[in-house]
């Protein structure tokens, strides 16, 4: 029974319909009194009717009314049958700058030294290009 919900486990304690003191959910739940308050909450976002009773401001306890219309979980849904969809994001290709590199992806698979000769050679006939119009 350890792996049974936090929220079953109130369920159990309060279905009888009878008042419940909160020391005894805080027990059978296994938390602090202060955290009684957060369970019955959650709880009653399931469509659970649950009333506090009360003496004076004090809450002394919880009565479930409407025990036979919920349908409360046993055990948490496994991790591996829940699926978590991704967001589909195509890969961009980075913007080629470069003649040495733009040359280097229409060839195939480049390793680093030869993109680096590549560029080199490319550097090269650049300044040449440039001292030639210079000397124009």
């Amino acid at each position: 029974m350890s792996n049974l919900t936090q929220s079953f486990k109130l369920f159990e304690v309060l279905k009888s319909g009878q008042t419940v003191a909160v020391d005894k959910i805080a027990q059978e739940l296994d938390i602090k009194l202060n955290s009684v308050p957060v369970y019955i909450h959650a709880l009653k976002k399931k469509g659970a009717n649950i009333v506090s009773v009360r003496e004076e401001r004090k809450v002394v306890g919880y009565q479930l009314l409407n025990a036979s219309d919920l349908n409360i979980s046993q055990v948490r849904k496994n991790s591996s049958t829940v699926k978590v969809s991704s967001p589909k994001t195509t890969p961009s290709k980075p913007e080629i700058t470069d003649e040495a590199e733009k040359l280097a992806e229409i060839s195939g698979d480049v390793s680093e030294r030869e993109l680096l000769d590549l560029r080199s050679q490319y550097l090269d006939e650049r300044e040449y290009n440039l001292a030639e119009t210079i000397a124009d």
